[in-house]
């Protein structure tokens, strides 16, 4: 049976892991693959997984080759169904619920278009966890920053360091 490496994010998980699951299997099995690789999934509430920036969840029952998942496919494992994303911008707030495989790349191009920030406005500031110094990278999966019950976020747009000289 020929195993594939898939990276995984989510609930609890917050660095890319890297699991291997059988290219035969069923979509659960990313979640059983998770549990052996000793990541801590609770067990008390539904646990669903989506592909990277994929707004539904994927069929557990699904197996891998229908549901798109192959070597080195980028997949979130997750019990909230949706993350509250709040981003601040100067004396304004926006809200919007994402699927927690949305990545924070994917946030800030809504950020930037809710707030009208042009496009070299926009290569100008960064995500950051609001209350913090922490710029999470633009493949980090929103769901990876929280955990169930809470399943809400919230980001400061805020200017890049400028390097003057």
């Amino acid at each position: 049976m020929e195993k594939i490496e898939i990276f995984l994010q989510g609930d609890g998980i917050a660095r890319i892991t890297t699991i291997a699951v059988n290219s035969d299997g069923l979509v659960r099995d990313v979640v059983t693959a998770a549990k052996a690789q000793g990541l801590k999934l609770p067990e008390d509430q539904e646990i669903r997984v989506w592909m990277e920036n994929s707004d539904e969840p994927l069929d557990m029952d699904s197996t891998l080759k229908k549901a798109g998942i192959k070597k080195h496919s980028r997949v979130h494992v997750h019990r909230c169904p949706r993350i509250k994303v709040t981003v601040n911008y100067q004396n304004k707030t926006e809200t919007h619920p994402f699927a927690p495989s949305a990545t924070i790349g994917e946030v800030k191009k809504w950020a930037d278009k809710k707030f009208g920030l042009s496009a070299v406005d926009a290569t100008e500031h960064a995500l950051q966890i609001c209350n913090s110094v922490e710029r999470p990278s633009a493949d980090v999966h929103v769901g990876s920053l929280t955990s169930a019950p809470d399943c809400a976020v919230c980001f400061d747009l805020v200017p890049k360091q400028r390097v003057e000289g």
